[in-house]
């Protein structure tokens, strides 16, 4: 539902009349606390909702499909919101100020992305960075998940929701010449502050100008969040995602199913959609994703959003088509996963850091960081970089 209004809202603000995605169980299940006492179920909520969508039958003037599955972090450049260009392909710019929250961009899912930025950082000390969750509700989240205390050990100062920086009421106006990196909704000349400049993008992508102290000028090559950790050899695509669903026509349509007929211990493990929607980094033994070679098992991985998978090894072909579409396997001995595995029950984080070639497995339960080192091969890290086959190849041919 977030990504559902983050969408609509800047469909306004990219010059459409409106912006609507039609209500499913989805919606239901999102609004079922406000509407319990007009339903008798979820179920009869969903059939009323369908009254709603276009009939079977509906010409349109024009269709257009847009596959954003390899689009690149962007960040506006003018004062439109729809003025936009890659953040890596950008000139770097140093900012003065990072705001994280607004009506758009400032509920708990942003919240959690871009704590998983921030988590053991610090912002840059040219830096003044402002974090105002949505709602009361939303701050009452983020404190519960302890995600205000990671941003708190950050550096940001944290406001009640509020629109005030947003539209440069107060508690963040900008000065003449201040740039800010912002995740909210409009970039308008002057609307943070008269004479300041204003750049959208995403609260990934704020949380990396905070500790960077600058945006442009690089690619977002730090990965991780939220561990799911699948204790068991020879995980298999068909356990993945089932044969079943090979027959869909979309990536999008995988989302749902992704380790749904998956055995631990003998047992189903059918993670949940809330579990799945945090997960960042899955975390197995040996010989991960092997059987058939059908690529519809890392693209459920892929719109799922999880971008880092760890193991001891990984069959041949799906390793390749991990890299193949910017997801990271990374291979560590036996004495490191079983590491990993000695806090499979707690609340961890994984960090990884490109670059370095390094991660990092954070918790409550450690003092410290404990760090592991792991290797690419100099094209695996070319096609991390470029975030997949078909954007090295726009880029190299």
């Amino acid at each position: 539902m977030a990504e559902r209004m983050t969408l609509c809202n800047m469909a306004i603000e990219a010059g459409a009349t409106s912006g609507i995605c039609p209500p499913d169980r989805v919606t239901a299940e999102y609004l079922w606390p406000f509407i319990q006492e007009d339903y008798p179920s979820i179920e009869a909520a969903v059939t009323d909702y369908a009254g709603w969508h276009s009939d079977a039958s509906a010409t349109y003037e024009k269709r257009i499909t847009l596959d954003v599955s390899m689009l690149q972090p962007q960040m506006t450049v003018g004062y439109k919101p729809d003025e936009v260009l890659d953040i890596a392909s950008s000139q770097k710019l140093a900012v003065d100020q990072v705001y994280i929250g607004s009506c758009t961009n400032g509920r708990i899912e942003d919240l959690r992305a871009a704590a998983q930025i921030l988590r053991g950082r610090t912002i840059a000390p040219t830096v003044r960075a402002i974090l105002s969750p949505a709602t009361p509700k939303v701050y009452s989240d983020a404190m519960a998940e302890g995600i205000l205390k990671i941003f708190l050990d950050a550096g940001f100062c944290i406001l009640n929701p509020t629109c005030g920086a947003c539209l440069g009421m107060s508690s963040g106006v900008l000065a003449e010449g201040e740039v800010c990196a912002s995740t909210t909704n409009r970039n308008f000349n002057g609307r943070m502050g008269k004479g300041g400049m204003v750049h959208l993008m995403s609260p990934y992508s704020a949380a990396a100008a905070a500790i960077a102290g600058y945006t442009g000028g690089y690619s977002m090559n730090t990965y991780g969040g939220p561990a799911l950790f699948l204790d068991r050899d020879d995980i298999n695509t068909d356990e993945i995602i089932p044969a079943k669903y090979l027959t869909e026509v979309s990536k999008q349509a995988l989302k749902a199913h992704l380790l749904e007929d998956l055995l631990l211990d003998g047992k189903p493990f059918g993670p949940s959609q809330q579990e799945l929607a945090r997960t960042k980094v899955v975390v197995a033994r040996t010989n991960f994703g092997c059987g058939s070679s059908r690529e519809h098992a890392v693209w459920a991985f892929e719109v799922n959003d999880i971008r880092v998978v760890i193991a001891e090894s990984f069959a041949r072909i799906f390793r390749q088509n991990m890299f193949n579409v910017g997801i990271l396997a990374i291979e560590l001995a036996k004495e490191d996963i079983a590491r990993l595995f000695d806090y499979a029950d707690c609340d961890v984080n994984i960090q990884v850091d490109v670059e370095k070639e390094q991660l990092e497995l954070h918790g409550e339960s450690l003092p410290s960081p404990l760090l592991f080192s792991f290797s690419l091969g100099p094209f695996d890290r070319q096609l991390i970089r470029a975030g997949g086959w078909l954007a090295y190849a726009d880029e190299h041919y």
